[in-house]
């Protein structure tokens, strides 16, 4: 119980904090998006495409750039990038420390240049291993806790499904990766006052992530109680405050009696003001956080009463800036407020209204065939695929040492029936005794690795193939000539769409032939996407955002995304716009579909106000 009330006391004092500070962390907040906005992101893109210019390329993906990272060039702009995201780490993270600092003790309020000049001289703080690691431990630290939702630099992308699939599909490496997150956590916990200890205590990033791990470790007690238990409060107010919102919202679909027009315009307004809350509430968790842990560090650091807090060396603020003089006037802002919010409002109500009604028309591509209910890339996974009504079949496809097409996803032949070679070594006869079952071993009937002619005879006017093209030993052009006379041979040249890794490959395909349609297959890009000679892209999820379907659509392009194999993932691609989802689950995903389209227009709207 005491502990309890010692859980409520300290959340009192974090709320008195804010209060006291909740302008100077908001205007600093504004500032530093504005400058980063502004200033970095500018200069990051310049010096990207100046040095890819330099190099002589003006887009770069999968491979190319790698080899483009490791190039002179490359190796320039990570070290610049570096240098740059730590200043930016050191803005975000290093001002709201000085910040909470400051309202802590109850100091007056100093200029954002001040706070500025002081967080960029703590560079030379951060050179050395313990600097990378302090950056590294910040980032991951803040993205777990998901502090600053709409923080420009501190933000990991989740890993690809694709990724993860092959680590859980394999015991061992299931084990070793749990180990590695519960090592990177237990690190995280234990430099989480690395950034206190530099910005108020000056600090070595060696001497911080030392004197935090000792600081944690010797009142980990402590630590933990008010950790989880400050935790656990922000959680149950947020599905508090969650569920209040939600009941308001079908209250107002389901109750309210006002004409459908009008009905949806004031539901635009509510998912405009729900996005407005989320923006604002990620501004004041990120301000909480700072400030409990800098309360928490205090508590732990100087609990023994020999030691005082020194006030850090920065100059009170002389003059009124500018975000000063706009918070003072409050007619302004609020009359600005709501013209913005009724325009905003009417812009809303045209994307829910286009998201909403959409009829789901976006394409299913089944996964080298229907891979969950046969063995990959057979036949009969082609049947199963056309079966449950999918658009495509996505195959892969390689060549012989005797100069045939089959339908394989790997090289080696060692994970699919049990022989360790390489597809380039071995003549078809012989292949095609290989039972590609051996890989899966649910599956109880025997399949074969099947010539690419046999499943465009068997697709042909039944399902469309997106048909991916991975050259060996310099066959780039070969492969491109065989795999398009077979093409024609069945006259299936509207049927099918070739894509690869190897851009080579798709631009032989067009100097052959320019009307049979090419994907470019990505999981990284950088740089000019109207460059690409290509008809779509086919784009791994995690890289998939609203600006890169945009862009897509701009050129004229589709936008196909693999690898997608959940009901959230379906949901928010189909909100972006792509073009085309490749799964595992393609019987699921086309029944989801089904449904969606028997939905009413609320239904669906609730369901977007819960996922976006």
């Amino acid at each position: 119980m005491k502990a309890i009330k010692n859980i409520f006391f300290e959340y009192k004092k974090i709320i008195g904090d804010l209060k006291f500070g909740f302008k100077r962390f908001i205007k600093f907040q504004i500032a530093t998006k504005m400058l980063i906005t502004l200033v970095f992101i500018p200069i990051i893109n310049l010096l990207i495409n100046s040095l890819m210019k330099n190099k002589g390329v003006s887009t770069l993906a999968n491979n190319q750039l790698f080899k483009f990272i490791i190039s002179p060039q490359g190796i320039l702009l990570m070290l610049l990038l570096i240098i740059i995201m730590s200043s930016i780490i050191l803005i975000e993270v290093g001002g709201l420390v000085v910040l909470s600092h400051q309202i802590y003790l109850r100091k007056e309020e100093s200029s954002y240049l001040e706070i500025l000049k002081y967080c960029l001289f703590k560079i030379p703080r951060f050179k050395g291993v313990g600097g990378v690691l302090v950056l590294l431990n910040i980032t991951i630290f803040t993205s777990m806790l998901r502090i600053g939702l709409s923080s420009n630099s501190i933000n990991i992308s989740k890993i690809p499904d694709f990724i993860m699939d092959y680590i859980y599909s394999n015991n061992l490496i299931t084990v070793l990766y749990s180990i590695l997150v519960l090592i990177v956590v237990v690190l995280s916990i234990r430099w989480i006052f690395s950034m206190n200890f530099i910005m108020l205590e000056n600090n070595s990033s060696y001497e911080a992530i030392r004197n935090s791990g000792r600081l944690v470790s010797r009142n980990l007690k402590v630590f933990l109680k008010q950790f989880i238990g400050i935790t656990l409060m922000n959680i149950f107010i947020s599905l508090f405050l969650l569920v209040l919102w939600m009941i308001l919202v079908y209250g107002l679909i389901k109750f309210v009696g006002i004409e459908p027009g009008a009905k949806r315009l004031i539901l635009a307004f509510f998912k405009l003001f729900q996005f407005i809350i989320v923006i604002s509430l990620s501004f004041l968790l990120l301000a909480f956080e700072t400030q409990h842990y800098t309360r928490l560090y205090y508590k732990l650091y100087y609990n023994d009463i020999s030691k005082i807090i020194v006030p850090l060396k920065l100059k009170e603020r002389s003059y009124k800036t500018f975000l000063n003089k706009l918070f003072k006037r409050k007619r302004f802002i609020f009359i600005s407020f709501v013209i913005i919010l009724g325009f905003l409002t009417l812009v809303t109500k045209e994307i829910i209204d286009e998201s909403v009604d959409a009829k789901y028309s976006v394409d299913i591509t089944a996964h080298r065939g229907s891979s969950k209910e046969a063995p990959e890339n057979s036949m009969l996974a082609i049947r199963k695929a056309i079966d449950n009504k999918a658009d495509y079949a996505e195959i892969d496809v390689q060549e012989t040492r005797d100069r045939n097409i089959v339908l394989i996803h790997d090289s080696n032949l060692k994970r699919l029936t049990g022989v360790n070679d390489y597809i380039w070594n071995l003549d078809y006869d012989y292949i095609k005794t290989l039972d590609i079952s051996y890989g899966t071993k649910e599956y109880s009937l025997e399949e074969n690795i099947p010539l690419l002619e046999e499943v465009l005879e068997l697709s042909k006017s039944k399902i469309k193939l997106n048909i991916e093209i991975k050259p060996n030993n310099d066959n780039e052009e070969t492969m491109a000539i065989k795999v398009l006379d077979l093409i024609k041979a069945y006259n299936m040249e509207d049927e099918v769409i070739i894509t690869s890794m190897n851009y080579d490959v798709l631009q032989k395909v067009k100097d052959i032939d320019s009307n049979i349609k090419t994907g470019y297959i990505m999981y990284a890009i950088v740089g000019d996407y109207e460059k690409l000679n290509v008809d779509l892209f086919s784009v791994e999820e995690s890289f998939v955002t609203k600006r890169l379907v945009r862009e897509a659509h701009r050129l004229e392009k589709e936008v196909h995304v693999w690898l997608v194999n959940n009901e959230d993932g379906l949901k928010r691609l189909i909100d972006l716009g792509v073009d085309n989802i490749i799964t595992d689950e393609d019987e699921y995903f086309l029944s989801i579909l089904e449904e969606e389209k028997e939905k009413d227009y609320f239904s669906k709207f609730l369901e977007f106000m819960i996922y976006y």
